[in-house]
């Protein structure tokens, strides 16, 4: 509820300081409330941080990809090699290939062009996990459950329908990059059948 909160009035804050067109047309609406508040030098230290808050993410993202390629291995849907840990308990191949496919999409495009393309795989990512969801629920009602979603099916409906709606957004608002995102996805596939013929 805290994240909630601060989130929201941050949102008001900017739609305060800056007119809707032009937090529209912003690449980075944080930098220019900042710049209409208080000056010119105030736009560069919103930047900074911005470029600092960087760090955790990309730190996030090689704690939670490599285990996400160690899980894919262990259960049969990826190479069994990215289940390799060293003695800290560090995936280190699944990390290897993370860090590999990083340094290709880094080469390939702006950063605006990877977090489009990114946010086109986060969006469809939700669609199919609450998509999931329901078919796990119809598949297997008797499967112990310790965490159930709240107000169900109510609350999952209404994600759905936002992530649905987002998803749609993408796809009109930048088509480029999602056709370049479904490009991926289509040139992943043969691999992901290649790596699942290797493991089994």
């Amino acid at each position: 509820m805290l994240v909630i909160g601060i989130y929201l009035l941050v949102n008001l804050a900017l739609l305060y300081a800056l007119p809707l067109p032009q937090m529209a047309a912003s690449k980075l609406a944080a930098a220019d409330a900042m710049q209409v508040v208080f000056g010119a030098r105030s736009g560069q230290i919103v930047t900074a941080l911005v470029l600092l808050s960087i760090v955790a993410v990309v730190n996030a993202a090689l704690m939670f990809t490599p285990r996400t390629l160690y899980a894919l291995g262990r259960d049969g849907l990826f190479s069994t090699r990215a289940v390799v840990v060293n003695q800290g308990g560090t995936p280190v191949v699944a990390l290897a290939v993370t860090v590999l496919v990083a340094t290709i999409l880094i080469s390939l495009g702006t950063f605006e062009k990877l977090m489009a393309i990114y946010a086109f795989f986060a969006v469809a990512n939700n669609i199919v996990l609450i998509g999931a969801l329901f078919i796990l629920r119809k598949r297997s009602p008797d499967l112990p459950r310790p965490f159930r979603t709240w107000a169900y099916p109510f609350a999952p409906v209404g994600v759905l329908l936002i992530s649905i709606a987002l998803f749609v957004g993408f796809i009109v608002s930048d088509t480029r990059d999602s056709i370049y995102a479904l490009m991926m996805l289509a040139a992943s596939y043969p691999i992901y059948r290649l790596t699942k013929k290797k493991s089994v």
